[in-house]
């Protein structure tokens, strides 16, 4: 079971792989105003309210980086100990820029901020210039190159975020990061039966939706894992910790 919450119509386009066409819940947000990169007040309440029915425990598939933000929409729903893990290119740690306003570049920052259940945010393949952001100072945030890097990952339920421009020669709207798609598989991969939740986003709405859609089925198979067998997922030590 997966949950596709199509923002910009790129799966329309024929972004959704084979795998999610079956027994997946469609959420159609296309047609909501004020919430590309930046979300307003009404359009976060109207986006909430189409996707109340979409489990914390599942996996969401959540359109381009434009839209990072919609993680919040189930991390905020967390009420248990758990660590989130994100992959991607941006550290998604900043300040943001308009008061009120949610931002695809904050949500990480604003996740730690308002649910105190969330322990630690590891983010994972970010540029080491941070393209000209504000270094990310929050003590509850840790930025590294590769997930190997955590050398004692709490034993906590993990919350996985995949924002898929972390990876070398995907298209992207957004710049690329470096990350071969098999260094992210493992990971996936090790994290597996320790996860409470996985989204993905980093859709191209311009190009590449036929690579894009292999990706995403190379991600879910490697996933493997239906969350609504499992109320506790096992806090067994990984290959990452």
């Amino acid at each position: 079971m997966a949950a596709v919450i199509n923002m910009s119509s790129v799966y329309k386009s024929g972004g959704i792989p084979s795998v999610l066409a079956r027994n997946s819940s469609w959420i159609d947000c296309s047609d909501i105003e004020g919430c590309r990169r930046y979300c307003d007040s009404d359009a976060w309440a109207e986006i909430g309210r189409r996707c109340a029915g979409i489990p914390v425990e599942d996996v969401h598939f959540i359109d381009s980086g434009d839209y990072h933000y919609l993680s919040l929409l189930w991390i905020l729903k967390i009420d248990k100990p758990f660590v989130l893990i994100v992959f991607d290119h941006h550290t998604d740690a900043q300040a943001p820029a308009f008061e009120g306003l949610i931002s695809c570049g904050g949500w990480v920052e604003e996740a730690v901020e308002k649910n105190p259940r969330l322990e630690h945010a590891y983010i994972i393949g970010c540029r080491r210039d941070h393209g000209g952001d504000a270094p990310v100072t929050n003590p509850k945030i840790t930025l590294l190159d590769h997930l190997t890097e955590i050398t004692s990952l709490p034993d906590l339920p993990v919350y996985l975020s995949i924002d898929k421009d972390v990876l070398a020669g995907l298209p992207s709207d957004w710049d690329n990061g470096d990350m071969p798609l098999e260094e992210l598989l493992d990971g996936v991969a090790s994290l597996r039966d320790r996860l409470l939740a996985v989204d993905i986003c980093g859709e191209c709405t311009r190009e590449g939706i036929k690579l894009h859609e292999r990706v995403n089925e190379l991600i879910t198979n490697t996933l493997n894992y239906d969350f609504h067998k499992r109320e506790n997922p096992d806090p067994a030590r990984t290959d990452a910790g």
